[in-house]
Parts: C-alpha cells; sequence; structure tokens
C-alpha cells in the first residue's frame, strides 16, 4: 500500500501514510514489505484460522496499531479470530484513542467520571477531557477539525451522518462485512500448547529486521 485510499467520509493529509510509518519506525518500505511476508507466512500456517487470505493493508494496519510488533500484531490478530464479535467491541478495530473530548457535560459530569474511574484503563481515562463551553473546545481542538455545529469549519453533523450512512450502505463495505464474519478460528483445530512455540516465540520488541 502506496497511498491510503480515497474515503468520502475521512481526510488524510498527502504524506500521511509515511508520517504515521515513521511513527513507529516502518517507513522503510523494503522492511516493512518484508514484516508483511512474515506476517503473511505465519498466517497460513495457522490450521485453526477458517480465513488466511488477509488483506495486506488491514495486516499493516495490525502491525501499526501493536506499536510496530509483529509479535503483537499476531496475537492480535489471533485474539480477533477467536473472539470476532466480542473484539469488534471491545478494541474498535483497533482504532487508537488519542482523547476523547466531551462537551458542556453537566455539573454531575465529574462525578460520574470519578465513578467510572474504578472501571476504566488509567490510559483511557487520562485522555477523557471535559469543555464547559465552546471556547475551551476551540483551545483543544483546531476549527478545521470540527462540525459546523461546533463553530467548526468541517461539515455539518447532518452532513457527516448522510455520509457516513451511504458509505456504510455501499456494496464495497457489505462485502467487506461479510468476509469479516468469516475471519474467525476453530479451536477445534488449534494447535496444543507444546506445537505453538511459533506463536508464543519472540519479544515484545519493535521490528528489527534485516
Amino acid at each position: 500500500m502506496d497511498q491510503l485510499p480515497l474515503n468520502p467520509v475521512l481526510k488524510f493529509n498527502p504524506n500521511q501514510l509515511y508520517e504515521v510509518r515513521k511513527l513507529f519506525g516502518l517507513e522503510d518500505k523494503d522492511k516493512l514489505k518484508q514484516a508483511i511476508d512474515q506476517f503473511e507466512d505465519w498466517i497460513k500456517k495457522q490450521n485453526h484460522f477458517d480465513v488466511t487470505d488477509f488483506d495486506r493493508g488491514f495486516l499493516e494496519r495490525l502491525i501499526i496499531f501493536s506499536k510496530g510488533s509483529l509479535e503483537r500484531a499476531k496475537q492480535r490478530l489471533d485474539k480477533m479470530c477467536t473472539f470476532r464479535k466480542l473484539y469488534f467491541v471491545a478494541e474498535g478495530l483497533a482504532l487508537k484513542v488519542f482523547a476523547i473530548h466531551i462537551l458542556n457535560a453537566p455539573s454531575i459530569g465529574q462525578q460520574i467520571l470519578n465513578f467510572f474511574k474504578k472501571f476504566m484503563k488509567p490510559k483511557l481515562l487520562d485522555r477523557l477531557v471535559l469543555h464547559s463551553n465552546l471556547e475551551e473546545l476551540h483551545k483543544a481542538l483546531p476549527k478545521e477539525c470540527l462540525p459546523r455545529d461546533y463553530g467548526g469549519e468541517d461539515y455539518s453533523m447532518e452532513e457527516l451522518k448522510d455520509m457516513y450512512q451511504k458509505e456504510f450502505r455501499t456494496e464495497k463495505t457489505k462485502q467487506y462485512l461479510l468476509k469479516g464474519c468469516k475471519e474467525i478460528s476453530d479451536e477445534k483445530k488449534r494447535p496444543g500448547a507444546n506445537n505453538n512455540e511459533e506463536f508464543l516465540a519472540g519479544t515484545f520488541k519493535k521490528l528489527d529486521l534485516d
């Protein structure tokens, strides 16, 4: 994947793909290709996977979401295939959450937040930001990223809703979701612990391929 595919909803900078790869030490195309090749070779050996022909762009994203660790990417994919529906909800397709901005939170909002602190991961909790008005929100987020409904310069909420609905109803999205439903594992075919050394081997380090 040399460039991000065009998307009617999401906007990308021209160099965004390179910048993301560089962030995780994956800007060398040859090393990245080698990593994905190794990922595909490993997948073909997993007899308990019902599907083994994953899109290479998807595999690259798994490596990126795993911070450059091929071993973590393997584990992430294995979990995804084992607990497909639960994992889809819990991990949100592995999308990284940088921050959650809450606008016009009621006065009881802080009390509710304190209650949920008991159940939320510390990292996610640190990314929650409460704003009492638009001025505070604009200090945290550039207007070009915000809908017009919130004083921004992007599409309105109604326009975004229509765009998302249209995109989700396309045949391409339908086929993507149907294929995802088949990407599961047959636990009866999973190798025993003694025969699964390849999956467990390796340390959680970033890729350093020669």
